[in-house]
């Protein structure tokens, strides 16, 4: 059986025929055949999958690794074949096995994915890991020893997916330093959707590091709707000395004619006005005239 044929048996939804060609003597048909098994609805898929992830040929262990990422049904025994492929012999065929354990959510490929991470050196296999692990919510250990490195966008990005609160201490640490426009983002998105304030929270807010305090604001900004002082720092950050700072802050407070808006807001905005920083008297006076910001 050929390719062709396989395309025939899809379109006229010949179960029997895309069966027999999991089997076919030609690669491409196999390889084509293991991904409509999953769009026929055929019984057995998750049977038929696992055999393909040991296929002599690679394009068709790859294939099977795809359709599986789409197979919308538990099945363990092709999860851990799955993680028996992440020590396959071609990268393409590690990725994809990867990607489909990701999202798949299994859960139970945590420990295989945190090994395969520490072992990989190809960049794009370990961005891919590590996307895993942030869809499984595992690995927190792990995603933290990279999150100095070339994947720090992606390590951030999963570790707001993990939402696990022992990555505060490095998230906060890693605020201490120099970060790029993205990844203050994904930065303030970690820490606003792990959702536990941490310890020295204040102390960032009063950081010789401008950059630092205004991350520290944007979180703040971030958490006025769940977090009852948030506002509060918020508003004293619009006394601090640089004017990034406060520009961040007045750009956070809420308008002052909401009809939740606290007192002080008013007040701090129309002190805002006599601000030496123009940025600062406009996005106040924006406020003031219920614009948003």
């Amino acid at each position: 059986m050929s390719p062709h044929d396989v395309v025939a048996a899809l379109e006229g939804k010949d179960v029997a025929a895309v069966r027999s060609a999991v089997t076919a003597e030609h690669p491409g048909a196999r390889a084509y055949a293991v991904q409509v098994l999953v769009a026929l609805q055929v019984e057995g898929t998750a049977e038929l999958l696992t055999s393909a992830l040991s296929d002599p040929s690679w394009p068709v262990r790859a294939a099977a690794c795809r359709a599986a990422g789409r197979l919308p049904t538990a099945a363990p025994t092709l999860d851990e074949a799955l993680c028996g492929v992440l020590d396959d012999e071609v990268s393409a065929v590690r990725r994809a096995a990867v990607v489909a354990l990701g999202l798949r959510g299994a859960t139970s490929a945590g420990p295989a994915l945190v090994r395969a991470l520490e072992a990989s050196i190809d960049v794009d296999l370990s961005a891919a890991i590590v996307d895993a692990l942030g869809r499984l919510r595992h690995g927190t250990e792990a995603l933290v020893a990279r999150l100095d490195g070339a994947l720090r966008s992606a390590v951030l990005v999963a570790l707001a997916r993990v939402g696990d609160p022992s990555a505060v201490p490095a998230l906060v640490q890693r605020a201490r330093q120099p970060l790029g426009g993205v990844d203050e983002w994904y930065l303030v998105a970690a820490l606003r959707d792990i959702g536990a304030r941490p310890p020295v929270y204040e102390a960032l807010l009063r950081h010789p590091r401008p950059e630092t305090r205004v991350i520290m604001v944007r979180v703040a900004d971030e958490w006025q709707h769940t977090h009852d002082d948030a506002l509060d720092h918020v508003l004293a950050a619009m006394h601090d000395p640089e004017p990034l700072v406060r520009r961040r802050a007045a750009f956070a407070l809420p308008g002052a004619d909401h009809e939740d808006a606290d007192p002080r807001v008013r007040a701090a905005l129309m002190a805002g006005l006599e601000d030496p920083d123009e940025d600062v008297r406009h996005y106040c006076q924006r406020a003031l005239d219920g614009e948003p910001t």
